[in-house]
């Protein structure tokens, strides 16, 4: 399992992939959720709320609606 440090380097970098994937909208949505999931298997149970707060609020902070 990931620590608190691996666990924010991952958030980092898929917020910073937001750019690239929002260039096509029709595969945003799929290509973030593969990401998020991704992340969410490899964290304990515990951190799994942190981790779906912050993807949340990497989505807010892009402008796009889910």
């Amino acid at each position: 399992m990931l620590h608190e440090s691996e666990i924010d380097a991952r958030l980092r970098a898929i917020e910073a992939e937001i750019p690239r994937l929002r260039k096509n909208m029709n595969t945003f949505y799929r290509a973030f959720e593969d990401r998020a999931d991704r992340l969410c298997c490899e964290v304990e149970a515990e951190c799994q709320q942190y981790v779906l707060d912050e993807l949340n609020a990497m989505v807010e902070r892009a402008g796009i609606n889910a």
